[in-house]
């Protein structure tokens, strides 16, 4: 378990690599910076609303890289989930445009939201603690990911 000093610190990384994403793109980051991101983006969309919310938003943009960004940080669990709700799209991708996606979830039955929920619980249900995976991701890789 993080204790307080090591939370506050990856809470610190993660905005430092939020606005460096906001500056230079997703292409402008190192690797090992997109692996934070995306995994780190994955979890947090998906503990705020879910995997409908998660697709529907911004964050969906990344699904496809997302699943390999977890298998980087050691959460093999986490990708398996993501991986089973990516291949429900055609074709099995996710579009990374926002409008496409949101189009293809709205042509979507019901039963897509229901395996989205099933998803939900599946990742809510992880024993693993996500927060030490990414946080020994950080400490393994923090001369890769830029701290300005």
């Amino acid at each position: 378990m993080l204790n307080k000093t090591e939370r506050k610190q990856l809470i610190e990384v993660w905005d430092v690599v939020w606005n460096r994403y906001q500056r230079v793109g997703w292409l402008g980051l190192s690797e090992a910076e997109q692996n934070f991101y995306d995994a780190w983006h994955f979890v947090s969309e998906v503990n705020h609303g879910g995997f409908e919310y998660y697709y529907f938003n911004s964050g969906g943009y990344h699904a496809l890289y997302a699943a390999e960004a977890l298998r980087s940080i050691r959460a093999p669990k986490h990708a398996a989930i993501l991986q089973e709700a990516n291949v429900k799209f055609p074709d099995g991708l996710p579009p990374e445009d926002i409008d496409e996606r949101q189009d293809r979830m709205n042509a979507f039955g019901d039963d897509i939201y229901t395996l989205w929920a099933k998803q939900d619980e599946k990742v809510y249900s992880i024993t693993e603690k996500f927060e030490e995976l990414v946080w020994d991701y950080y400490r393994n890789n923090v001369e890769n990911i830029n701290s300005s």
